[in-house]
């Protein structure tokens, strides 16, 4: 069974691209994530679970337009697709969860300046 979700990417230069994130279950025991690109360059990634760090370090994902190297930083939070983040699987890994990266940015961004 897939189930997929979708991260707006926004570039410096304006341009906007998607990460694209499939739940791959093939039953209890086995399943991971495969991470595609859409409207950007980059690389193809699959993980059982992974940080944002690490989807980018591995995607390398770059901007059509311009050509700029894109990083977690250029996620955008407003989107509501953004605020919806990965099912975390228990005893799969201690990362940092994506639920909990994301959750630190936003609270980041809404702390009052």
């Amino acid at each position: 069974m897939s189930q997929g979700r979708e991260y707006a990417v926004k570039c410096t230069c304006g341009h906007i691209g998607k990460i694209l994130v499939d739940d791959v279950d093939i039953n209890m025991w086995d399943s991971w994530e495969h991470y595609t690109l859409s409207n950007l360059k980059g690389h193809e990634f699959k993980s059982e679970i992974a940080t944002w760090d690490e989807v980018f370090n591995h995607m390398q994902p770059k901007c059509p337009k311009c050509k700029q190297s894109l990083s977690p930083d250029h996620l955008q939070f407003n989107d509501h697709a953004a605020l919806v983040a990965p099912a975390i699987r228990v005893g799969r890994s201690r990362k940092k969860s994506l639920m909990e990266q994301l959750s630190t940015k936003i609270m980041r961004w809404l702390k009052p300046r």
